[in-house]
């Protein structure tokens, strides 16, 4: 406790210098069931120790209509989030793959599948997941179908786009396993973060960030520093008889229980110290099969490298889903950091998700950047 105070007061200092239709009816969970299968296979039982270790991924539409699917969040757009269970000697196996912040879903992120039709997609888990030691692994599927329709992709596309709403849904399969007959020569450690500042480092740039991206991605990193202050600041100092009346971390955070609302806290101590004080890396990408309708992307366990998506730059500078929210919640993901997930897109449904699942909300990495930008403006303390 003694380390969060001074590390707030420390804070506190820094930032007194430097602030200046309808919608249509969706399949609920079992309909969804009803409606879609999801298979799993492996093409090889045993695989050597630097052999791929691949599974193939089968959806079928189960219904007596064509259907639209949103890929997202299933292996037929590869693997961009912890979209698979694996086990290994009864403990999980981390993933070390990328995670992907969404936009909005364009036409093409959705497959069309005809009545019974079925579409496959291969993904070598060693790629994404440590399957480094020998021995017997057990697999299945934990994705999530966001969008599901009889209609057209580019009906349920505009739906989405309109309403800045998406429901995902879960998605499961058979278990299989495989056996590994070796060591597998892990990947290279990612290189260290960059040192601690006392002044906040100037951001580095790769890939193809232009001179008009580099000047967009600085002003947004100044104020998602900002944002990261005051919502530390401001928790850490609302009095503890006004926390289990507060109007916004209720919004974002769920009803009060001390030990959510001290990780919140710290988190955003994280998060700002994180903006603050390392040395961030920015690769712009072009837009491909790594981006499509994407945002950004991190990988948790290589900290302060942020993939930028030509969708980042469409953003809005201030408000609620901004350039600056972006950037903090990217740094929320990195292990070193906050460790968040993405377990909700959008207002609607982050909003949702702290009522419904207040343990989930301060894990999400989109609830501290709703929180932080704070538009449309609730107040924090009672008082205001």
């Amino acid at each position: 406790m003694r380390s969060l105070a001074r590390d707030l007061v420390c804070l506190l200092a820094a930032v007194s210098v430097s602030l200046p239709g309808v919608a249509q009816a969706r399949p609920d969970d079992t309909e969804v069931t009803a409606l879609l299968r999801a298979t799993l296979t492996v093409d090889k039982p045993r695989v050597g120790a630097n052999e791929p270790a691949t599974v193939r991924f089968t959806l079928q539409n189960l219904s007596q209509q064509p259907l639209s699917i949103l890929e997202w969040e299933t292996p037929l757009e590869g693997v961009k989030n912890d979209i698979f269970a694996i086990e290994h000697d009864g403990h999980a196996v981390a993933y070390r793959g990328p995670l992907f912040t969404r936009g909005l879903p364009a036409p093409e992120s959705y497959v069309r599948l005809a009545p019974r039709e079925s579409v496959t997609a291969v993904v070598d888990l060693a790629r994404f997941y440590a399957i480094d030691e020998p021995g017997t692994y057990r697999v299945r599927l934990r994705g999530r179908v966001s969008d599901l329709g009889t209609e057209d992709a580019a009906v349920l596309a505009a739906s989405a786009q309109t309403a800045r709403r998406l429901r995902p849904r879960p998605l499961g399969s058979n278990e299989v396993s495989f056996e590994q007959t070796g060591r597998r020569t892990a990947p290279p450690e990612p290189p260290p973060p960059s040192r601690r500042t006392a002044i906040a480092a100037a951001p580095v740039f790769q890939g193809s960030c232009n001179a008009a991206d580099k000047a967009a991605v600085e002003t947004a990193l100044d104020k998602s520093r900002i944002e990261a202050s005051l919502a530390a600041i401001g928790l850490a100092f609302l009095p503890t008889a006004q926390r289990p009346l507060s109007q916004r971390t209720t919004k974002w955070f769920g009803s009060y229980d001390l030990a959510r609302y001290e990780l919140v806290v710290r988190n955003y101590v994280a998060i700002y110290n994180g903006l603050a004080s390392r040395q961030i890396t920015f690769i712009c990408e072009d837009a491909g099969a790594h981006c499509g309708a994407d945002i950004a992307f991190v990988s948790h366990l290589d900290p302060f490298r942020i993939h930028l998506c030509p969708a980042f730059f469409r953003l809005r500078d201030d408000g609620p889903d901004s350039k600056p929210g972006a950037i903090l919640h990217e740094m929320s993901h990195f292990q070193v950091i906050a460790g968040t997930e993405d377990h909700c897109r959008y207002m609607l449904a982050c909003a949702d998700l702290a009522v419904a699942s207040p343990g989930l909300a301060v894990d999400s990495a989109q609830n501290y950047a709703y929180f932080a930008e704070n538009d449309p403006y609730i107040p924090l303390r009672t008082d205001e």
